[in-house]
């Protein structure tokens, strides 16, 4: 089962984060906060995968 999904190499021009965020909620169908954003200056912390 996927554990993680995490949109990365978000452009700070053409990719705005909650534009992205609610286009893989819309096709997925799950909840938006269990997406994972990445950004350009913070990233993202450690996933524990199993």
């Amino acid at each position: 089962d996927l554990q993680h999904l995490v949109l990365a190499h978000l452009s700070s021009k053409n990719n705005l984060p909650h534009l992205a965020r609610q286009c893989f909620v819309d096709t997925l169908g799950c909840d938006p906060d269990w997406l994972q954003l990445a950004d350009q200056d913070s990233g993202l912390d450690w996933r524990h995968i199993a």
